[in-house]
């Protein structure tokens, strides 16, 4: 307020030479870095002295509290199905050997895996039948393997941004095993939306007197883009 106050002169007395607004600054930048123990730790470094009991009381009290909020945030989030996610540190272990800067190099010369690329991407690409055809065998989506095959082949709108705009020279280990490994994440919420989905569908006709017919994945059928994949909800 004193810094507003000043610009605006709504007081007659510059109060922020008195330094309370830079002690408030610097307590903060050490609470962010130290934790609830930062009274005692800077309190020691600059005294050189062991704090006092009333000042070591309060930072246990504030350690404790700090530790039962957090214990609380995690029991909600398994309440309600959610895991927390943790950062693991960078390892090398047996399992990267596949991945990354670790792994194992092409065994083929650069001619004949250009020629796998190729096939690869020829393999798919559909015509119009065929992308009429695959859109009927993928209705349900989730509920028929067509779709998680046709799926895992190609990129999706969720991940297409990713690909195109990562660098030549940033690692792409993360993003295949991301890709070719999906999690299949699920959720309370998620779960009671599947089993009313066509109890809602059937409200809806019944409410905007209208039939809805249920629609899938769209392909792209230009060899360009058979890579692409289009999803209707």
């Amino acid at each position: 307020m004193a810094l507003v106050a000043k610009q605006s002169r709504g007081k007659q007395i510059n109060r922020c030479q008195k330094g309370s607004y830079e002690h408030r600054c610097y307590g903060a930048g050490l609470s962010f870095q130290l934790g609830p123990q930062w009274h005692c730790t800077t309190s020691k470094a600059v005294t050189c002295k062991s704090p006092a009991a009333v000042l070591k009381r309060y930072a246990s009290k504030k350690t404790a509290q700090k530790a039962n909020k957090e214990s609380l945030r995690r029991k909600l989030f398994e309440e309600n199905g959610h895991q927390q996610h943790r950062r693991k540190e960078s390892t090398v272990n047996d399992s990267m050997i596949h991945y990354g800067p670790n792994c194992q190099q092409p065994d083929m010369p650069p001619e004949q895996y250009a020629e796998k690329e190729r096939a690869v991407l020829a393999s798919l690409q559909v015509n119009e039948k065929q992308q009429m055809e695959i859109e009927k065998a993928t209705r349900g989506q989730a509920d028929h393997p067509t779709w998680h095959f046709e799926r895992n082949m190609r990129l999706t709108a969720s991940n297409f941004y990713v690909v195109c705009r990562r660098r030549e020279w940033t690692p792409c280990d993360t993003l295949v095993k991301t890709l070719l490994y999906k999690k299949n994440f699920t959720s309370a919420a998620l779960e009671h939306g599947r089993q009313q989905e066509r109890v809602a569908l059937r409200l809806y006709e019944q409410e905007r007197e209208t039939a809805v017919q249920p629609l899938a994945d769209y392909l792209f059928t230009q060899s360009t883009d058979s890579w692409r994949r289009r999803q209707t909800d």
